[in-house]
């Protein structure tokens, strides 16, 4: 059974083929103009008004040149229903955009613990053009993962290691859903960048069977001598998660809340990090590259560079290392008792990295 739906200013009705519940969107067709739909489910009737302008949160894809398709995008439903006229009857016709598997099989996935300077990372990968979602925060952080990951993430802390496959429906309808809304381009490489992605590295994985990893470290010292992260706060469940596996991982038994951020933080870095390193290493450098923050504020172009190579994609002039502030690169100064304290609980997993405790101001 066909909805219908009318443009503003035509006197005929055109049949629309698996049509999504829509709310009030804007689209742009080709001939650059901008239509709201405003969807009333009364009769199944869509009615199209030109209002002129888009709201706040809306998103318009432009059509093909030359062409009368354009889409819609749908937050209800997550999807793009793609418009097009049929040359045979003049007749607009409306059809789900699909996403192929092979497409969907290999993200680039971005992450490091919290507080390493991951937002550069998603800057670099930005810039050599990888889709990192539709809606990214102050941190880069692809947003739109944060609900499947942080809960897969605590109910994996909290009630084991989930069998295999078991989060892969999950993961993959997430993906889907956002390369659906309109902003991702067919060919273009697409990712996402979330730290709390490091918890949960085998499970992603297993969903997403080609994807390639890029992990920002940092200092430990530098990193948990800042501010506490999400996943070193007992006051959000994936944190609370987080450090109740991680005192376990290290063999302490005593309450989280009773220590002082930059200890949380030790253990909370620790025990990521080992985990990721350990996963991310065992998949060769064919799938995983780490990457140094340090590195990275030395010389941003250079692992600009590194990233194209392991990507597979051509080399671009990286404008990131003008806006690193190098008054923030580090945390602690010689003789800190607080940085003592973090590198006996984090050192060894620290020299693996080729980091050591010597002061270099």
């Amino acid at each position: 059974m066909f909805s219908f739906f009318t443009i503003f200013g035509k006197r005929n009705w055109f049949p629309v083929q698996d049509c999504v519940k829509l709310r009030t969107e804007v689209v742009r067709v080709s001939r650059g103009t901008r239509w709201r739909f405003d969807a009333g489910l009364q009769s199944d009737l869509l009615t199209a008004t030109q209002p002129g302008t888009t709201g706040d949160d809306m998103d318009f894809f432009p059509a093909p040149p030359n062409s009368h398709e354009c889409s819609l995008f749908t937050p209800d439903e997550n999807s793009v229903t793609w418009v097009g006229s049929d040359p045979r009857t003049g007749r607009i016709v409306m059809r789900s955009t699909k996403v192929s598997a092979t497409i969907l099989s290999q993200p680039v996935v971005a992450t490091g613990r919290g507080g390493s300077g991951t937002r550069l990372l998603s800057m670099l990968l930005q810039e050599h053009g990888v889709f990192l979602g539709n809606r990214l925060n102050g941190s880069e952080d692809s947003i739109e993962w944060i609900g499947v990951q942080y809960e897969s993430a605590a109910r994996k802390l909290t009630d084991g290691a989930p069998e295999r496959g078991c989060w892969n429906e999950a993961l993959s309808g997430c993906a889907e859903k956002i390369l659906k809304r309109g902003r991702w381009k067919e060919g273009q490489l697409w990712g996402w960048k979330l730290p709390e992605t490091m918890l949960i590295l085998p499970e992603v994985v297993q969903a997403f069977p080609n994807a390639r990893i890029v992990h920002l470290v940092r200092h430990p010292v530098d990193t948990c001598l800042r501010s506490t992260h999400v996943t070193s706060r007992t006051d959000i469940p994936v944190g609370a998660a987080t450090l109740h596996a991680a005192y376990s991982w290290l063999g302490w038994r005593r309450d989280p809340g009773n220590d002082d951020d930059y200890i949380r933080n030790a253990a909370s870095w620790v025990f990521q990090v080992q985990g990721a390193i350990q996963f991310g290493r065992e998949l060769g450098s064919s799938r995983y590259l780490e990457i140094r923050f340090e590195d990275l504020c030395a010389d941003a172009q250079a692992v600009s560079d590194a990233i194209a190579r392991f990507l597979d994609i051509p080399e671009t002039e990286s404008a990131v290392g003008g806006i690193i502030d190098s008054t923030r690169r580090r945390y602690w100064a010689e003789g800190d008792k607080r940085a003592l304290e973090v590198w006996s609980i984090c050192g060894e997993i620290g020299k693996t990295l080729g980091y050591d405790l010597k002061w270099t101001g």
